[in-house]
């Protein structure tokens, strides 16, 4: 008798200790295979236990409620689903992260204050940092949409200038 169809039976009989047994041995079969996977996505070994933790769950409370086809397919989708989802928190916290440092960063600005007057400096923050538009630009400071364009223009090129160096 399969594992697969061994789990069936525990759930339509509602026998605790057989599915709790039936669980185990699940564990004990698929686990290295989940391990594997993860260490194809790379993870580290911290985050690869939780992972194979997580999928084992999903698997278990799934399968209370539905009839799973493949234990193994349904184990390693999952698992490679858990890896990328973690991949892409780690990518995301990074790219949150400051790509440059504090004093990299205070020094660059530095920079371009002294490059830019006060009000150029004023629209390159609105613009960048803000996402402003010309228009908004514009209407907020009471100049025209295609001045603040060309103004927009010329902060860019002296601004390339500076990371140029």
């Amino acid at each position: 008798m399969s594992v697969e169809s061994r789990l069936r039976s525990a759930l339509a009989y509602g026998d605790l200790a057989k599915r709790n047994k039936v669980y185990e041995e699940i564990y004990d079969a698929y686990r290295g295979l989940l391990y594997f996977v993860a260490a194809k996505f790379d993870l580290p070994l911290s985050l690869r236990d939780d992972a194979v933790a997580d999928s084992f769950l999903a698997f278990f409370s799934y399968a209370k409620q539905e009839d799973v086809a493949s234990i193994k397919s349904f184990l390693v989708k999952t698992m490679e689903r858990k890896c990328l989802d973690v991949l892409m928190q780690r990518k995301t916290e990074e790219l949150e992260e400051d790509p440059m440092g504090e004093d990299e960063m205070g020094a660059f600005i530095a920079d371009l204050k002294s490059l830019l007057s006060e009000a150029d400096f004023g629209i390159l923050y609105d613009y960048v940092v803000y996402g402003y538009s010309s228009e908004e630009i514009a209407r907020s400071r009471g100049l025209k949409p295609e001045a603040v364009r060309q103004r927009v223009k010329r902060i860019k090129a002296k601004v390339r200038s500076i990371m140029e160096v």
